[in-house]
């Protein structure tokens, strides 16, 4: 399916153990019948694809641009749509409570205009019972501190932010090419427990796998913490995750 898209081919690969770790959180925490899950920002589909696996018969797909969603192809049940995540109603297509599981991964970062309004319009289509799993980059790593001690940027996309404009003809672009913050875990998770009958059932980090055509250092230094079984480390775990249940009191 990504024959000749050796950055898709290489994204999934470093991702592996967050998909794993998404599909297993599904499994344990929300039992079956599974109907509607909706992934923001979901990349080439593979995520989304998985989950197909656990039973889910809707499949949506939203994201701010149209990529080329390869592993969703052929398969029953998906639905596509364009949003621009800055907007207060970006899913205003969806109905109220209607989703049984919303995965946002490596999204929150990419919010410029209204973060935790994009975490309650998430929130809003979230069935009572039902998930909402969260990614996003920790910043508070042995890596970042290195980073700052040699004088090096932490964040995504400086140089790219600081040259172009956030704002077209009066409305604010949907850009995934830079971070405009990155949260510290206990930020995260005051955030995610602020939305209405929210229950963090999780809150946890993973590190990425390396990748055999990147660099060999860190291919192997990914590695190695994985064989080690400090996969899970905050400090050597470049994403955060939160499983998020909504229990019903909105």
């Amino acid at each position: 399916m990504l024959a000749g898209d050796e950055s898709g081919l290489a994204d999934l690969r470093s991702q592996r153990h967050r998909h794993v770790t998404i599909v297993r959180a599904i499994e344990e925490h929300l039992g079956p019948p599974r109907t509607t899950i909706v992934d923001l920002g979901p990349g080439n589909g593979a995520l989304l694809r998985l989950t197909a696996e656990l039973g889910f018969t809707r499949l949506v797909a939203v994201d701010q641009q149209a990529w080329p969603q390869s592993f969703l192809t052929g398969i029953s049940g998906v639905e596509h749509l364009q949003a621009n995540f800055n907007d207060s109603r970006f899913l205003d297509a969806l109905d109220d409570e209607s989703s049984d599981v919303v995965l946002s991964t490596e999204v929150l970062e990419h919010v410029f205009n209204h973060p935790l309004g994009y975490l309650l319009e998430a929130w809003r289509v979230v069935r009572p019972g039902g998930l909402l799993i969260l990614t996003t980059p920790n910043p508070c790593t042995l890596v970042n501190a290195v980073r700052l001690l040699l004088g090096r940027s932490v964040q995504w996309g400086d140089e790219w932010f600081a040259r172009n404009p956030k704002v077209h003809d009066g409305t604010l672009a949907a850009y995934p090419f830079v971070h405009y913050r990155e949260y510290p875990p206990d930020v995260l998770r005051e955030l995610v427990a602020e939305l209405p009958g929210a229950e963090v059932v999780v809150h946890d980090f993973v590190a990425n796998a390396g990748v055999p055509w990147g660099s060999r250092v860190k291919t192997l230094a990914l590695d190695a913490v994985h064989r080690a079984g400090l996969g899970h480390a905050r400090l050597l775990s470049h994403t955060q995750y939160a499983v998020v249940r909504n229990v019903g009191a909105r």
